[in-house]
């Protein structure tokens, strides 16, 4: 056996990997070329897209932007091919909005950004940093969105506020931002259909009392006893007993608990009726509402 006569005793300097094993290289390699099927389907992609821009490019940049018809589109582009933007500047509010009064945007506006402080303490829950940048963000966006949409002085003044305590909330206690998310179907529904303020809060603290005498009575009394006492306390709470005996007039599912608190102060917003709801915006604040209130 030889001797050894010398063994290294500094380490090397750390090196770059080589340039097919680092970066777009290497993603390139083990995404789009990683075998000849791969590779000819990235081929024929990259070919189809290819006409297919180099096709609709001039359609796209050569379009008309202001005209006060189809027919004066059709005019300006005289023969030429390109499209009919002004249909979007004219119609912008309803592409995003429907038919949602125009001077009421700051109402479907404020419900999207509330949106995503109630998805902060999901994705980023206990993280105040993390929260805080993104409440915060959202408020200066919705800020310069209401001011965009000509919003009056108090109602803007009223949601900077709001979304100033959210971004201070999220940063000095952000696991309280829960409450904004189980409060947010409420707060949704509010701001899109209007109408009575006690309606949505009634119906909350009903759902709450509820959960609560189920969490409570359920070991007690069993599921069937339980679910009974639910049912007869959403009776109680959500309809008019006096209605159920024949003293205040005919059987109705109405008035509410609202109702009773409507008398003694009436508060809300203009209620606002359902077929004129549409838009991006409007679909995406029901779609998710609706989703998690599913779950």
């Amino acid at each position: 056996m030889s001797d050894i006569s010398f063994v290294r005793n500094a380490m090397l300097p750390a090196t770059a990997p080589p340039a097919g094993q680092r970066g777009a290289l290497k993603w390139l390699a083990e995404n789009l070329f990683s075998g000849w099927l791969n590779s000819i389907l990235t081929v024929l992609a990259v070919v189809a897209l290819y006409f297919l821009i180099m096709g609709s490019l001039p359609w796209v940049t050569n379009g008309v932007w202001v005209a006060g018809s189809l027919g004066e589109c059709r005019t300006i582009l005289n023969g030429a091919s390109g499209a009919c933007w002004a249909v979007l500047v004219e119609r912008w509010h309803q592409f995003i909005y429907g038919f949602y009064p125009t001077e009421l945007y700051w109402r479907p506006t404020t419900a999207f950004a509330l949106l995503f402080v109630a998805l902060a303490p999901v994705l980023y829950y206990g993280l105040n940093r993390h929260c805080a940048i993104l409440v915060g963000t959202v408020g200066i966006l919705l800020l310069a969105a209401l001011i965009g949409l000509k919003t009056d002085a108090w109602h803007l003044s009223l949601s900077v506020a709001i979304f100033a305590a959210l971004t201070a909330l999220a940063w000095f206690a952000p696991k309280k931002l829960v409450y904004v998310t189980l409060a947010f179907p409420a707060m949704g529904f509010y701001l899109l259909w209007g109408g009575s303020f006690w309606a949505p809060v009634t119906v909350m603290i009903g759902l709450g009392l509820i959960g609560v005498l189920i969490v409570w009575m359920l070991p007690l009394l069993g599921a069937i006893w339980t679910l009974g006492l639910a049912v007869l306390l959403a009776l109680v709470w959500f309809l008019d007993p006096l209605a159920w005996i024949g003293l205040g007039g005919v059987l109705p599912l109405q008035p509410r608990v609202s109702g009773l608190l409507d008398a003694v102060w009436a508060v809300g917003l203009d209620p606002i009726d359902s077929d004129l709801f549409g838009g991006f915006l409007l679909s995406f604040v029901i779609g998710v509402t609706a989703i998690s209130a599913s779950l």
